[in-house]
């Protein structure tokens, strides 16, 4: 059994019908529309061919999620949980452009951690952010559908152009786009994949923001200016979002002039800024 996705006008009249699924069960229990005009559909499936790929628990459930161009013609799709029953009845937007998943997972191996028997309540949060560590980050950015056409574009704020293999990017042609030594400076640039349908539309999808970011972990001794104590093992700089944790073993402590984008405090942690130093934070 697939899903089966309809779209009408307001008079109840059809503008499109798309199935979806593999050779076994897939079911749809939620769905929104993203800001690319493109929707995102989340459910369960237990096949693992057609358009269900990467599902663990063959023959059994597993979260499901499913993004479609505006036309209903699909984009990617991923499965997430273990090998036991792992079903999602809800999906919502989240205030920074992710997604949350929730539903009910039985698994204790895969992506699902810590069951305490039977069905668990299980919530997965989604993120189309591309974070990396600064001054210069490298990643794979993956178009999720298979033997399709595809040519990958970046928006540095002027809108949306077509790159190509340069000493950046390679792969500019293919399913799998690679970031190869970006600078921090590229902050908020997006990126985004353009499928060439053999009807001949284009299917564009959502955009992936980078970002660049550090957390502090504090494992070697409370001073800022130790590469040891963050997690990229390099200090932070201007373009990078600085995240302070609450469970680690030393909070910082500045002994010199400092500059970074943004810093975000767990609850209960600290700061300080010995004197004659400032930190700047430019937003």
């Amino acid at each position: 059994m697939q899903i089966f996705i309809i779209r009408l006008n307001n008079d109840g009249s059809l503008i499109w019908l798309n199935r979806f699924g593999g050779n076994n069960d897939e079911s749809a229990y939620a769905i929104h529309l993203r800001n690319d005009g493109g929707y995102m559909f989340g459910g369960y499936a237990s096949s693992n061919d057609g358009l269900v790929l990467g599902n663990e628990a063959f023959n059994r459930y597993e979260y499901w999620i499913l993004n479609t161009d505006s036309t209903g013609l699909p984009l990617s799709q991923k499965c997430f949980g273990g090998t036991l029953d792992d079903k999602a009845y809800a999906l919502q937007m989240t205030s920074d452009s992710g997604f949350v998943l929730a539903g009910s997972a039985r698994s204790i191996n895969g992506e699902v951690t810590g069951n305490h028997g039977g069905d668990d309540f299980w919530i997965v949060k989604l993120q189309y952010a591309i974070n990396m560590c600064p001054p210069f980050g490298n990643k794979i950015l993956n178009g999720g559908i298979p033997d399709a056409s595809y040519r990958w574009q970046v928006n540095t704020g002027s809108g949306f152009t077509y790159i190509s293999d340069n000493g950046y990017y390679t792969g500019s042609t293919t399913q799998q786009l690679n970031l190869v030594n970006i600078p921090s400076s590229w902050y908020g640039s997006q990126y985004r994949y353009v499928i060439n349908r053999p009807s001949g539309n284009l299917s564009y999808g959502a955009p992936f923001i980078l970002k660049f970011s550090n957390g502090w972990t504090g494992v070697v001794s409370s001073e800022w200016e130790n590469t040891g104590n963050w997690g990229c093992n390099v200090l932070p700089d201007e373009n990078t979002d600085v995240i302070i944790y609450s469970s680690v073993p030393h909070f910082p402590v500045l002994n010199s002039n400092a500059t970074i984008r943004s810093l975000f405090l767990s609850k209960g942690t600290s700061c300080d800024i010995n004197s004659g130093y400032q930190l700047i934070i430019n937003h």
